[in-house]
């Protein structure tokens, strides 16, 4: 007979009582204190609201026909809205003494949230869109909306709580999935209502940057970047070329040929097709999978490169490298909304035949059978699903080769360092530590660089270097600036823009590429050769002090006031007046090599000392810094320890036979 609450006969007369059964939660994300279940009308609310939806003051309830004592299971506390006999609707009040004076209260519905919510704009798909209360006023077929007062049953007297105000698309009692109205011919329409959480250029990812990279959370939609060819590498056309018999929702304006994700509209303004990330038409109109004419292209990722490489959450989104075969949600409707079919029920395709494609016993969205997309079914016809894409530095790559991680971060080769080696082989591990190290390092970071040295080689300074450079020679490119710092770091400023220099000089005759940043080194270094020669006097100066010029068998010219250096003894110089030859052979020199000294002589090419009684350690510094100095005499004196000419740019001839 329609009553309110679980009872059960207590005589044979046919005398009853109503039982008390305790109130379940009623609904997804109930809660008894702040919110009331639609499909119990509300009956389980035990909030504290106290004022109709027009704003009228409850009376307490025991003042009213509906005593707490008559119905002591409703919670008739105080003059809160409740809903003792199940009116339908929800949670209402009595604010009067006459039977019908009460009205409903606006008591917010269970679990009817969503993401982004503005009624005002858009409505949440977890409640049909009965929140929607927007100006949109036409079908989706562009007819305009009756006013709902001559829409007979659906009038705002019958549905006082669900906004139907002039003649806007509304979804009354939840009478249909989505926000509708009455045209011209009295029949309910679908109105063009946007879903809140289907998307919102607000809500992009981290270090968000819409001409260099995207936002796989938004679908790529974000991206207005120069990126022209498909994945697989075939030009994209020019958007204008389908204006005149496609429609594109959210196309930036001077898209030209670049990748993106506009939304496809038919020519009553309904969305017809949405793609899960960036995309174009191919100028080859068979090309792309399929002969489809079309393909994604493979944009950078905004944010989402940390060293932190957690697996995605396939439950919520599916890895586009695998054309989201991998998710596991419970999606189960396309794009417009339109339900799915449970998998048995499909004679699209045998299940039996897609055993791990996670198709028993429901109907959410997979892909089971290498489609471009994820998909269901409805009465036999395949519907393409909408399925958020998860963060492409959170997927692994499909397979284990080392060049199979086509993204833009190093996450993924990382994950393949875990997955595809034995937990005891390094060598595995580094090799794709290193593919990771070069991808971030391409994205200007520097992460799993560091795992990438300990796995390698112990994570020392030669060994970041060896690295590196591996890195750089195997893949030429950016990474070799990185590897030239590691390589010549050094606290001597000269020291470490030599070595760079080298470095770049290196890199460039054998791979032909300029790396700008270390060429910038040697220009610095050619500077200073340049600016060097007003301190030359000063500096041979120093060496003559050292090695206790007094006492030379031949000091002619040294340090006299106003004289050009370039006429003392043992000092040639070339046509522009650089110092480019020392010769003091068998000339009475004494005390310590004065290799630092010496280091200064940049533009120095000759440098005879022999027969002399110099001692102390021959510096590889000396070697290095004097980029020009091809051939050294240094033989007969009584010089120690090793010397490390190896490092020398220029030298040709190498006497140091004769010492200690």
């Amino acid at each position: 007979d329609g009553d309110f609450r679980a009872w059960c006969f207590t005589s044979e007369d046919g005398g009853f009582e109503y039982c008390d059964v305790p109130l379940c939660n009623a609904c997804k994300n109930s809660n008894f204190e702040k919110c009331g279940c639609r499909d119990g009308n509300q009956a389980d609310y035990r909030g504290s609201i106290h004022t109709t939806a027009g704003g009228k003051e409850c009376l307490n309830w025991k003042d009213t026909i509906l005593t707490p004592e008559a119905f002591p299971w409703a919670g008739l506390d105080e003059n809160y809205c409740r809903n003792p006999v199940n009116r339908d609707g929800q949670a209402w009040c009595y604010f009067g003494q006459g039977v019908d004076d009460w009205d409903y209260c606006d008591v917010p519905f269970c679990g009817e949230e969503c993401e982004n919510a503005n009624p005002e704009t858009c409505g949440c798909r977890n409640s049909e869109q009965r929140d929607y209360r927007g100006t949109i006023n036409t079908t989706v077929e562009g007819t305009e909306c009756k006013r709902w007062e001559d829409a007979y049953w659906y009038t705002p007297e019958v549905f006082p709580l669900d906004g139907l105000e002039e003649n806007y698309c509304r979804n009354p009692g939840g009478s249909l999935d989505k926000a509708w109205c009455i045209d011209v011919e009295r029949s309910r329409q679908y109105c063009g209502v946007p879903y809140c959480d289907e998307f919102s250029t607000s809500k992009v990812c981290q270090e968000s940057d819409p001409n260099e990279c995207e936002c796989a959370n938004v679908y790529e939609r974000d991206y207005t970047g120069t990126v022209d060819v498909t994945r697989s590498g075939l030009p994209c056309a020019n958007w204008d070329n389908y204006n005149n018999s496609i429609v594109f929702e959210t196309l930036p304006p001077d898209s030209l040929n670049y990748c993106r994700n506009p939304n496809r509209l038919d020519v009553f303004g309904v969305i017809v097709d949405k793609r899960d990330r960036a995309w174009c038409y191919t100028k080859d109109e068979s090309g792309g999978p399929f002969n489809q004419g079309w393909d994604y292209c493979n944009i950078p990722v905004c944010g989402g490169n940390g060293a932190t490489c957690a697996e995605a959450d396939k439950t919520t989104c599916g890895c586009r490298n695998v054309d989201f075969a991998d998710y596991r949600g419970d999606k189960s409707y396309d794009f417009e909304g339109y339900q799915c079919d449970g998998w048995n029920e499909t004679d699209i395709i045998d299940i039996d035949v897609f055993p791990n494609a996670g198709l028993e016993g429901h109907n959410f969205c997979r892909n089971p059978n290498s489609s471009p997309y994820p998909w269901c079914s409805s009465w036999g016809i395949k519907l393409r699903c909408h399925v958020p894409s998860c963060d492409p530095c959170s997927c692994k790559p499909p397979n284990c080769d080392l060049d199979s991680n086509t993204e833009s971060c190093g996450c993924p080769s990382a994950l393949q360092a875990h997955d595809c080696c034995e937990e005891s082989n390094d060598e595995c591990k580094c090799e794709y530590l290193k593919v990771a190290c070069r991808k971030s390092i391409e994205i200007g970071k520097a992460d799993f660089c560091d795992e990438a040295f300990d796995m390698c080689c112990g994570g020392t300074a030669d060994c970041m270097c060896s690295v590196t450079s591996s890195i750089c020679f195997d893949n030429p490119g950016s990474v070799c600036n990185v590897a030239a710092d590691y390589c010549c770091s050094s606290p001597d400023a000269d020291s470490y823009h030599m070595c760079k220099c080298d470095f770049s000089n290196y890199v460039d005759s054998f791979y032909q590429i300029d790396f700008s940043e270390a060429m910038h080194s040697c220009t610095i270094i050619s500077d200073m050769v340049l600016d060097n020669s007003t301190k030359v006097p000063l500096i041979l100066g120093d060496i003559f002090a050292s090695t206790s010029g007094e006492f030379w068998h031949n000091n002619d010219g040294w340090l006299e006031e106003e004289s050009d250096y370039c006429t003392w003894h043992g000092i040639s110089c070339d046509d522009d007046g650089n110092l480019v030859g020392i010769d003091l052979r068998n000339n009475n020199l004494t005390g310590f090599f004065p290799a630092r000294h010496i280091t200064k002589l940049h533009t120095l090419q000759s440098l005879i000392l022999a027969n002399n009684s110099l001692s102390g350690s021959i510096d590889y510094v000396l070697f290095y810094k004097t980029r020009f100095l091809s051939d050294i005499d240094l033989s007969m004196n009584q010089l120690n320890g090793a010397a490390d000419i190896l490092v020398s740019p220029a030298a040709k001839f190498v006497n140091f036979s004769h010492n200690n």
